[in-house]
């Protein structure tokens, strides 16, 4: 088991994360800025994270970790409809926007930006599998690809009536899914 105080440590750096990045300009936003107002050190960011990026892509997905929604109780297709909506819904919470438009422009120039949009496309793909079914890359991506166009280019997140659309759109990718 982890200790406590480090846990303790890790959730309070990931909330004063999140806190930096909706309430100032979050490419401001370095390990020195971060260690003075989370009152650690920069060594125990370094530690812990290594770099920005990676600190990022855990704040952006930390809020998700503890999500109580019961979805092995509903059908294949009623849990990948409402994995989906989870989804849409993630993506329309500004923080998680912020850091995608911040992670994305500096994967341009940046490995260690680029490792945490992997990073998070993974955990999203896990996530995906533990309660709808097995998926390639390549299926994921055009599972997910429409909610991520919809909500980061077009600006406009998919309706209830396009999540169910694209719910019967990934059947027909992932053929026949079977109770987890």
């Amino acid at each position: 088991m982890a200790d406590p105080r480090i846990q303790r440590t890790r959730t309070h750096v990931l909330a004063v994360a999140r806190t930096m990045l909706t309430d100032s300009d979050p490419v401001a936003m370095t390990f020195t800025s971060l260690a003075a107002e989370a009152q650690v050190s920069r060594r125990t960011l370094y530690t812990h994270w290594g770099s920005i990026d990676k600190l990022i892509a855990e704040a952006v997905t930390f809020v998700f970790l503890d999500d109580d929604t019961d979805l092995q109780s509903l059908s294949p297709r009623e849990r990948l409809t409402a994995l989906l909506r989870m989804a849409r819904d993630r993506m329309g919470d500004p923080l998680t926007a912020i850091a995608f438009s911040m992670l994305i422009a500096r994967a341009v120039r940046e490995p260690e930006a680029v490792e945490a949009l992997k990073v998070i496309a993974t955990r999203g793909r896990a996530e995906f599998e533990q309660h709808v079914a097995s998926v390639s890359v390549t299926q994921y991506e055009l599972i997910i690809g429409p909610l991520f166009h919809a909500a980061y280019v077009a600006h406009e997140p998919l309706t209830d009536a396009g999540i169910d659309e694209l719910a019967e759109y990934a059947l027909g990718v992932l053929g026949p899914v079977t109770s987890k």
